[in-house]
């Protein structure tokens, strides 16, 4: 639980700020995708996963929550440092 609720303190900002930047540069089709996959893929599926094989209730949602946002900040990092998201067009 401990180690969940860090994780999720230290990736918030890192993982959602970088966004906004995206969607400003008009990189929205990215934000949207990124953000729609790594939900289901650990939110969603980690905590299902988790949850039927250690059967620990709401502890495996924090833990797919905290898989999201490690994920999301890893993505946007990579995002970010490319430089593609500042090549998109604004209409």
């Amino acid at each position: 639980g401990a180690g969940a609720l860090l994780t999720m303190c230290a990736f918030y900002g890192s993982a959602f700020l970088p966004v906004a930047a995206f969607r400003s540069a008009g990189d929205v089709r990215y934000a949207v995708v990124m953000a729609v996959s790594t939900m289901f893929i650990f939110r969603v599926g980690l905590s299902y996963l988790l949850n039927a094989v250690t059967d620990l209730g709401l502890m495996c949602v924090w833990f797919g929550m905290a898989a999201d946002w490690t994920c999301r900040t890893v993505l946007n990092t990579i995002r970010f440092r490319s430089g593609k998201w500042l090549h998109k067009k604004l209409i």
